[in-house]
């Protein structure tokens, strides 16, 4: 799944649930939080592979792009 995720993750920045709903297609509101924390899980190991960087605003909102 993690290979999935990098996969969705495009050049622009974007969100989790953007990435999450780009892989799973429509998420119906009471998997919303599981799906997203299942992507978020693998966001957080992409980053020390070298393969996408976060980018954080001012309102600490993260984003995720192709590195």
């Amino acid at each position: 799944m993690t290979q999935r995720v990098a996969a969705g993750v495009g050049s622009e920045p974007r969100t989790a649930l953007q990435i999450a709903a780009d892989i799973r297609g429509p998420i119906e509101d009471d998997a919303m939080f599981f799906v997203v924390c299942e992507v978020l899980g693998h966001l957080d190991e992409l980053p020390d592979a070298g393969a996408i960087s976060e980018h954080v605003n001012d309102s600490g909102v993260r984003r995720f792009a192709a590195a």
